[in-house]
Parts: structure tokens; sequence; C-alpha cells
């Protein structure tokens, strides 16, 4: 069994489910080989950036 640690990217990630990561993180969160991990600072950063989305602006190319 594998230890670890997730980011909070991650996290973003897995309920992002526009994000073109989004398949391939709930692949690995569902791995039961895998023991995960979490720290407080992880939570703090997922929970800052969830709570503050900074709006994207797609460039379009002309």
């Amino acid at each position: 069994m594998s230890n670890v640690l997730l980011d909070a990217n991650i996290l973003l990630y897995a309920i992002d489910e526009e994000s073109k990561y989004f398949n391939s993180v709930q692949d690995i969160l569902s791995d039961d080989s895998i023991k995960f991990f979490i720290t407080s600072k992880n939570i703090s950063e997922f929970l800052s950036v969830i709570n503050n989305p900074i709006p994207i602006t797609r460039l379009s190319r002309s």
C-alpha cells in the first residue's frame, strides 16, 4: 500500500467536473491500494481557493 499526501490541486480537480483532470483524479482517489493523507495546510489552501475564486479568462486566437 502506498501512502500519498494529497495536494490542494488534487482536491480542486476532484470537485471540478469541467477539469480535464477530473476523471484521472477520480480514478486515483478510487484506488484502494493507496492510503491518502491530508494536512490542515492543504485543507486551508483548498478552502481559500474555493471561497475566493479567480475568474479565468480564456484567450481566443484571432
